[in-house]
């Protein structure tokens, strides 16, 4: 894991947006601050790349 992207596949890009969307309706779509979250497509690959990484160990850990 390179915390790029595009050293993941499409399918753990695909989990992490379905998480990240059900981060942002449990939040009401507000960010820590109080502002409003941005949209999946509004974040950088840095903080996607996070989420990606979030993706892949709640993958493994429902696999165990």
């Amino acid at each position: 894991m390179t915390g790029h992207v595009g050293a993941f596949d499409e399918v753990d890009e695909s989990l992490a947006e379905l998480l990240f969307n059900a981060y942002g309706d449990h939040c009401d779509w507000r960010a820590w601050d109080g502002r409003p979250m941005p949209s999946w497509s509004g974040i950088n690959d840095a903080v996607r790349s996070h989420w990606v990484a979030v993706a892949v160990r709640a993958r493994e850990l429902l696999a165990t």
